[in-house]
């Protein structure tokens, strides 16, 4: 007759057929319980294994995931995409800007040590004295007499503009 039995080795349970003559057995040997016709024919309760905190936990918040509520979430995920890929777009355009105005400050710098160094150059090469008998010796040039000149009232804030002949009085 062959009895069952679990063996077990270390943390690891086993069953195992055992013929009665075989005495040597290895490990720690347990008999299986006998179970009659009557209890064998009772189905076991079906129970719900034990559940931790954390998984009651996760279960509980889950709840809370309604499609509308997944919706939502899904049209802010878009929106907020959406934002940080126009603040990236602006970062580069005023990157760019940057870029663009430090180049153009160079060159106005270039200008204008270009221009001073032309303005020293003219003051030094350019005697004002022979530009003056040059202009009245050879041209005849000569300084505008009081009764030639015609004076306009201006109003603060605004300029004269000449768009034709100025008249005689």
């Amino acid at each position: 007759m062959e009895k069952r039995y679990f063996t077990i080795d270390g943390n690891t349970a086993r069953q195992a057929l055992f013929d009665e003559l075989e005495l040597p057995v290895a490990g720690n040997v347990l008999p299986v319980p006998e179970v009659s016709e009557q209890q064998a024919q009772i189905p076991a309760p079906e129970r719900e294994p034990k559940v931790g905190r954390v998984v009651r936990r996760n279960r509980r918040n889950i709840a809370y995931l309604t499609p509308a509520y997944m919706a939502f979430l899904g049209v802010m995920v878009a929106i907020l995409f959406t934002a940080v890929i126009m603040v990236v777009s602006v970062s580069g355009q005023i990157t760019n800007a940057e870029k663009k105005l430090a180049t153009m400050t160079a060159q106005l710098n270039t200008l204008k040590s270009d221009n001073s160094a032309a303005r020293v150059y003219m003051e030094k090469n350019v005697d004002i004295n022979e530009v003056y008998e040059i202009a009245v010796g050879e041209y005849g040039m000569v300084y505008p007499s009081e009764d030639q000149i015609i004076r306009y009232r201006q109003n603060e804030g605004s300029y004269v503009v000449q768009n034709e002949a100025i008249p005689r009085n």
